[in-house]
């Protein structure tokens, strides 16, 4: 009879434990969700402003930011409209310090989300640079208005392991906070 108390009492910890860990896993997959939500392939706003007014934007918050920009190339196309790229230099937003691993994974994509380059997992690494480039693709419309394309990337710096720049995607937190800075940028101003 002890026997079969004992293999009773046994059987209901484990189940106890797998409802416990199916909780938890539950818990990890809506923390994900939550860390992705700002996550899309590329970024896209439209703007009323003309072409001129939007590339101006564009170029002060990303000065504003202590970033270079590396490419500014502004044309006409074919059909009149103007068409331009533009491309921050790479901005150093962590550096040296011992939140630097942390700082990364809070902007970063984790896990594997199809064909995405996510923030490398190497054991015993010391992130000790983080950096994030933006580049703008800005569009006039037949009606004056401007259309803005942004991709953006993150790269660290490991400087015990591999010695080297590892570059991955981004989970869209500075690429929304750079977007509502330019719509900030593009308000009249009273």
């Amino acid at each position: 009879m002890k026997r079969y108390l004992i293999l009773i009492a046994s059987l209901m910890m484990v189940a106890l434990s797998v409802t416990v860990n199916a909780q938890n896993f539950d818990d990890e997959v809506d923390e994900v969700s939550e860390h992705m939500k700002l996550f899309k392939e590329k970024y896209e706003a439209s703007y009323p402003n003309t072409f001129e007014e939007v590339a101006e934007a564009v170029t002060k918050v990303i000065t504003d930011r202590n970033c270079m920009i590396g490419q500014d190339v502004l044309k006409m196309t074919e059909d009149g409209l103007y068409k331009g790229v533009i491309k921050s230099d790479m901005c150093v937003f962590v550096e040296g310090t011992d939140s630097t691993f942390r700082i990364l994974q809070s902007i970063s994509v984790l896990q594997s989300h199809g064909e995405l380059e996510v923030m490398p997992f190497i054991r015993g690494a010391q992130w000790t640079i983080g950096r994030f480039i933006y580049k703008f693709i800005i569009k006039e419309k037949h009606d004056g208005t401007s259309e803005l394309v942004l991709r953006g990337e993150v790269s660290g710096y490991d400087n015990y392991v591999t010695n080297e720049f590892h570059f991955w995607r981004s989970n869209g937190i500075l690429e929304t906070k750079i977007l509502e800075d330019i719509a900030k940028e593009l308000q009249p101003t009273e």
